[in-house]
């Protein structure tokens, strides 16, 4: 079966719904220029890989990267929109796709957050009995 559990099927949804909400902003980011949209291509070819690793295959390296991934391009939207950044870029507009991508993102840090705090929980209970 391709997906072990409810973890993992959610875990590659939000991945691969943000993916392609990514491809759907390279039109309007590459307005600000073609580097933006090109980042914007890589980060959907990323994060829709990234769903289809974890759905087939489903290691605790795959999920640390995954956590440290999407907790990472929040963090970069964060400062982005509101730090003050230096970075040569414009805040991106506050639409509906942009914060669906976010949302999904945050989810699945959160997913895979409970997952390994779940899964290491049931370990050490099953190790004592």
């Amino acid at each position: 079966m391709l997906y072990k559990n409810y973890t993992q099927v959610l875990a590659f949804c939000c991945m691969f719904v943000a993916g392609l909400l990514h491809f759907v902003a390279v039109p309007e980011r590459n307005q600000y220029g073609l580097y933006l949209g090109a980042i914007f291509i890589i980060l959907g070819i990323g994060q829709i890989a990234f769903g289809l690793i974890i759905a087939k295959k489903f290691t605790n390296s795959q999920i640390y990267f995954g956590i440290g991934l999407n907790a990472a391009l929040v963090v970069l939207f964060l400062v982005n929109q509101y730090g003050g950044s230096h970075l040569p870029v414009t805040p991106e507009p506050l639409g509906i796709s942009t914060i669906i991508r976010k949302a999904l993102e945050v989810l699945t840090v959160l997913v895979l957050s409970f997952y390994i705090l779940t899964r290491n929980k049931q370990s050490r209970i099953m190790g004592k009995n």
